[in-house]
């Protein structure tokens, strides 16, 4: 776990799928906390198919910047074979993204378990087949 005064990471990889990772956010991604949160980034695209899925059920905030970091990481992450979403992102959180239209631009989830199906049907894989 990494530990800021306004946001805490915890992160994770899925047990039967590795090129699946899991980041959990909780405070407020703001333009102090973006720097984190892109080294954060940055370190995972260096392992090459990586699908991560960012729970953001206890963000606060989400600044513009923050936004930003996001799509430029999904770029990243789609150039180099895989995949950034986001799940339960908070009513308030989802309108401020809508608001300036990274909906569009970054897939959102409603659970875990939906994230993790559709991460695995673009890497090919079966989720009945995970058991």
């Amino acid at each position: 776990m990494t530990m800021r005064p306004d946001l805490i990471f915890t992160y994770g990889v899925h047990k039967k799928e590795p090129r699946i990772h899991r980041l959990s956010l909780e405070g407020y991604v703001t333009s102090s906390t973006v720097p984190t949160i892109e080294e954060t980034l940055k370190n995972l695209l260096k392992c090459k198919h990586v699908h991560l899925i960012i729970d953001m059920e206890r963000a606060y905030h989400v600044s513009p910047s923050g936004w930003h970091a996001f799509v430029l990481a999904r770029t990243g992450f789609n150039m180099a074979g895989g995949e950034i979403s986001l799940y339960r992102v908070q009513p308030v959180i989802r309108m401020g993204m809508e608001s300036i239209g990274y909906d569009l631009l970054l897939p959102v989830y409603q659970s875990l378990r939906d994230a993790i199906n559709a991460n695995l049907f673009l890497l090919g894989v079966d989720p009945a087949s995970l058991g």
